[in-house]
């Protein structure tokens, strides 16, 4: 188990860095826009340029990956969204800033597939779930922190940029510097969505669902905490919050899913945020503690559905697969990205401020039926030990058409 983590240091490092800058441009974007006086439904509109662009880099970072190695596509990435994020600062205007936030998807959607399948592969399936757990405890925390920069810096100052700019630089120091010997790129990577769709339904539908709701969450969390009547620093207090309560969360979530089915989990995960969400919703603004407090579950339980559908994902699949995989369920979730914020400033527009929980709430309930149909249909994925290859293993040919004749080599659920 220790020598995993250590495999994996370098690229956790860098995409903690990552994190950090998300969580500052995730904040910084639709509050700055809302200083700008521009309208909400504006803002869900920008807000959702991110996942559409990140939609297309899950399409297109495997062939990256091929063509120059994780290493190097990780640095070729880096570089184009810092260059983003500074091309920000040229004038507050919602067009432009859309595109911008859609390259920025584009190579972000990159950073974690090099991220995640470099992760799956030298991970063996029966500690995946603790080992996701820490990444996304590393990550999540980084993320909040980044969130919490906002606070050092003034909204409307050139500041914020150059901070964002600099984590998507700085990330480049650890995987670079690293010894580590890093997977080899896959000989083919081209995604096969009805192949991902045979190998798990579940992986599948947990990923839009957290892209819908969680997006949602992350993007339009701080207006509506700015429609209550809150300030800059609570909030960034609120957005932190939910952060932190997923970087608590996860690991303990994430062994209890190495112990049992991790459909079963992931149903109680949902029962469970749908609950909050609706806790929130009813009663998160009557005190600002009280909307910490639900948050902070909020966030903890809902923000392992991802990891709880990637895990499960990985445990059905070979070896030679987990670059496709580690696309399509990215390209999964941001197609609920793409889909959320419109939807929840939507349903706000209709409901007022407790509208977006009413949104991600219904949502959330309705992947419990789903998971229960499937589990009648097929018995738990694998989870017992495997040989744990720490070196990287060369990718089998074939993998864009799912193994041999169309058929992927892995379990199918």
């Amino acid at each position: 188990m220790r020598s995993t983590y250590l495999a994996l240091a370098a690229i956790t490092a860098g995409i903690a860095i990552v994190s950090m800058g998300s969580g500052l441009v995730g904040n910084f974007v639709p509050l700055r826009l809302n200083l700008a006086q521009v309208p909400t439904t504006v803002i869900g509109v920008v807000t959702t340029g991110y996942p559409l662009g990140f939609l297309v880099g899950c399409l297109t970072a495997p062939w990256i990956i091929r063509r120059v190695g994780h290493i190097r596509a990780f640095a070729i990435l880096s570089a184009l969204t810092a260059t983003g994020c500074l091309s920000l600062a040229i004038d507050i205007e919602p067009a432009m800033w859309t595109i911008i936030r859609t390259i920025s998807g584009f190579t972000s959607a990159g950073l974690f597939v090099i991220a995640e399948s470099w992760m799956n592969e030298q991970t063996p399936n029966e500690h995946r779930g603790r080992v996701f757990g820490a990444y996304m405890v590393i990550t999540k925390l980084a993320y909040g922190g980044g969130q919490l920069l906002l606070m050092a810096a003034n909204p409307t100052s050139l500041a914020p940029y150059m901070m964002i700019a600099a984590c998507y630089s700085l990330c480049l120091v650890p995987v670079a510097f690293t010894n580590a010997p890093s997977p080899r790129p896959p000989e083919r990577a081209a995604l096969n969505l009805p192949w991902l769709w045979r190998l798990s339904p579940v992986g599948v539908m947990a990923c839009i669902v957290s892209g819908i709701c969680n997006t949602s969450i992350v993007s339009i969390g701080p207006v509506y905490a700015a429609d209550l009547g809150y300030d800059i620093k609570d909030i960034a207090i609120f957005t932190a919050t939910i952060q932190f309560g997923i970087m608590v969360f996860q690991y303990p979530i994430g062994m209890i899913s190495d112990r049992f089915d991790r459909r079963s989990v992931l149903i109680g995960v949902a029962a469970t945020t749908a609950l909050v969400g609706l806790a929130i919703a009813l009663v998160g603004h009557k005190s600002f503690w009280i909307l910490l407090g639900l948050s902070f579950v909020y966030g903890g339980v809902s923000g392992t559905i991802y990891t709880l559908g990637v895990a499960h994902a990985a445990d059905r699949a070979d070896k030679s697969q987990l670059v496709a995989m580690s696309g399509g369920l990215l390209m999964s979730w941001s197609i609920g990205s793409i889909m959320g914020p419109m939807l929840a400033t939507s349903t706000m527009a209709q409901l007022g401020p407790a509208g977006l929980f009413f949104f991600t709430i219904t949502i959330t309930a309705s992947l419990i039926p789903f998971v229960l149909f499937r589990m009648k249909l097929r018995e738990p994925a694998l989870q017992e030990p495997q040989a744990h290859v720490g070196a990287p293993v060369p990718t089998a040919p074939g993998l864009d058409a799912g193994g041999p004749k169309g058929q992927p080599q892995g379990q199918t659920e």
